[in-house]
């Protein structure tokens, strides 16, 4: 007979473990090894669900996977509605159905009595070898110059890995090496790939780790003594970044120069009078606009995931002189990848519903996190680096998004979703407490069916 309890732990561990190995893939479409990983995902998830259907739609994070779902059922109408091509549709939209498979692993995790150690432990494993994996795929498998590289070094998980090592350093009374180590990795790759937007993520993560901090300790939930560690927490943070800059010198001798090149003479910012970055998404945005108003629904409903666009003509001869490609217009004529934001392009597939869908993913994640924390009250040993951990992920990708996309690559549905379902665990855990101890059912959890 099968203990379903033992098959859910096996394939919440498939789960997520599967896109370990996974890299970012070329426009002209995905490698056999990385449909691989997809259909491993979709399966692991797929047999989660159908297991423990019931706990997929229990209160409170059970919104948040509904609102979502709503979303996705409504896409492929609005993609048919736009001849949006299907081969194109399904490649955008299978990192939202990630989204939505992680939601509903966390929620039948939570259901059946595991603790969010079982969920984030496998995250972690994949993140770390992710993001070495990533640097060893591009450098040395393609063989591709590291001066020419940015985005390719970096997996979606490590703004997860930065904030749970702010954590770590913030809430616990001992240095945390484990954390430190897992997060000193984050950094490097966004050192090595000079990523300026990484420190807007330290930013956002930590400013969500002292407003963890403040709220803890006014529920009285740190030890005493606790405020004379941290002097050594921040030698430590000192040290962390010393080192990684020493390491990413011997790693990279020009590291230095190109962080300086980034920050204040941008490459191709002497042929141009704004950030080459900057370009390139007011060229896609602007042609977004054009595109939507020639459909009068599609400030409503949008243009359809996968959808193919262009980038505004009046910026290519800038855009081309600043790169040195001649043949850049040509390049930039059909696109139909998910956008260099989230945030237009939940604008430019979806119109007001899709931007609404995605407001509402973030805003109710950040809402969720933050009030489920207070029921630490209740459960004092559960932990508040675990009940902190989906606030302070949450901001350090809803920085992101302010730059990238984060649901370009599968791996970003994938820790998302997550994230967003980890406060599934403290409710649970409190709900079982209360249960037990014949509390009366007041905000309970109960189920959404």
């Amino acid at each position: 007979m099968i203990n379903v309890r033992s098959l859910l732990r096996l394939m919440i561990w498939v789960y997520g473990l599967a896109w370990a190995f996974d890299y970012r893939g070329t426009d002209e479409g995905g490698s056999p090894v990385q449909f691989l990983f997809s259909g491993i995902s979709l399966a692991s998830a797929g047999v989660v669900t159908v297991l423990a259907w019931r706990g997929l739609w229990v209160r409170p994070v059970a919104w948040l996977a509904l609102l979502w779902l709503v979303y996705l059922l409504s896409t492929p109408v609005v993609a048919l509605l736009n001849h949006v091509p299907m081969g194109q549709f399904v490649r955008n939209i299978s990192t939202s159905v990630l989204v939505q498979c992680s939601l509903f692993v966390t929620l039948a995790a939570a259901a059946h009595g595991f603790s969010s150690r079982d969920i984030i432990t496998p995250l972690l494993i994949s993140g770390v070898i992710n993001s070495i994996w990533k640097m060893v795929h591009t450098l040395i498998i393609a063989g591709r110059p590291l001066a020419e590289v940015r985005i390719e070094l970096l997996s979606m998980a490590q703004p997860f890995m930065l904030a749970f090592m702010l954590l770590a350093l913030t809430l616990r009374p001992r240095v945390p090496w484990g954390p430190v180590l897992i997060g000193s990795l984050a950094v490097l790759a966004y050192v090595l790939s000079v990523t300026r937007s990484a420190v807007f993520i330290l930013g956002a993560a930590g400013f969500g780790c002292a407003i963890a901090m403040l709220r803890t300790a006014g529920q009285g939930l740190l030890p005493r003594g606790f405020w004379g560690v941290k002097l050594m927490h921040l030698a430590v943070c000192a040290g962390l970044l010393l080192g990684t800059g020493l390491v990413a010198g011997v790693l990279s001798p020009t590291v230095y120069e190109r962080w300086t090149t980034r920050l204040f003479h941008t490459e191709g910012g002497e042929r141009t009078e704004m950030d080459p970055s900057a370009l390139t998404r007011l060229a896609e945005i602007k042609a977004f606009g054009a595109l939507m108003d020639q459909e009068p629904l599609a400030p409503i409903i949008g243009l359809g995931v996968g959808k193919s666009y262009y980038w505004d003509e009046s910026y290519m001869p800038e855009l081309a002189y600043t790169y040195y490609l001649p043949d850049f217009r040509q390049s930039v004529r059909d696109v139909w990848f998910p956008g260099h934001s989230i945030w237009t392009y939940a604008y430019f597939s979806g119109g007001v519903i899709g931007l609404a869908a995605q407001a509402g993913l973030f805003a109710g994640g950040l809402i969720l996190s933050f009030r489920s924390a207070r029921l630490l009250r209740e459960a004092p040993d559960y932990g508040a680096e675990a009940a902190w951990l989906p606030f302070a992920g949450l901001l350090a990708y809803l920085s992101l998004s302010l730059t990238f996309n984060v649901l370009v690559e599968r791996s970003g549905g994938i820790v998302l979703g997550i994230i967003l379902g980890l406060p599934q665990f403290l409710h649970a855990e409190v709900w079982r407490r209360r249960e037990a101890a014949g509390t009366p059912r007041t905000g309970d959890l109960s189920n959404l069916l």
